[in-house]
């Protein structure tokens, strides 16, 4: 899979030993450490562990010993995960990015469905296409940096506006594009709710 262009905190593809795949159309996942547990978004999933988004809060209460952890992730109709350990922590906007590693043996066993959601991933990243509407540029299936050129394209042809009503999808190269656009003064319409949370993210959507 092609790397994406430099992304932002929390977005793009790492290379590792174990590669890091991250979502900008998160996840549900749950975190369990000392007797609570904690929901939030998974931004990134490898076979070894993920990153769990939880808003707002003290990051320092992951940092304290609770003996063994448990973390989840839900993909569509599938859930996996198992015992582990939280392997860091760091501050992101409006909350607390929370590494999970799960154990060895948690990983081997939720494989299967690691790489259905990988292989889901790499073709959402495939399924994406533009069309100018007037002065509206319209994102139709999955937004990525493959849709760079058919989109300043079509802004150089006189559209001003952009409308991810059909956009079920995004990924980091893709929220790069919005990110420069909105610095080149492209204000964006309406929004698919399946991607609504990661534009409010990152500022490109009033929260209202």
């Amino acid at each position: 899979m092609a790397s994406p262009t430099a992304p932002p905190e929390g977005a793009g593809i790492e290379r590792r030993a174990f590669p890091r795949y991250h979502l900008v159309r998160p996840l549900k996942g749950f975190v369990e450490h000392g007797e609570e547990r904690y929901p939030g978004s998974v931004l990134d999933v490898s076979v070894s562990g993920f990153l769990l988004y939880v808003p707002g809060g003290d990051g320092g209460r992951f940092l304290h010993g609770a003996g063994t952890d448990f973390g989840e992730v839900v993909f569509g109709d599938k859930t996996f995960g198992g015992f582990g350990n939280i392997a860091g922590v760091r501050r992101l906007a409006g909350g607390t990015g929370v590494g999970f590693k799960w154990d060895a043996g948690v990983y081997q066993e939720a494989r299967p469905a690691i790489d259905e959601l990988i292989a889901d991933l790499a073709q959402r990243r495939q399924a994406g296409s533009v069309r100018r509407d007037e002065g509206v540029v319209r994102v139709f299936g999955h937004l990525s940096v493959a849709l760079s050129v058919d989109l300043h394209s079509a802004l150089a042809a006189g559209a001003n506006r952009l409308c991810l009503a059909d956009t079920l999808s995004l990924d980091s190269s893709g929220l790069n594009l919005l990110l420069d656009l909105q610095k080149a003064g492209i204000g964006i319409g309406e929004v698919h709710p399946d991607i609504v949370e990661p534009l409010k993210r990152f500022r490109l959507v009033d929260d209202a």
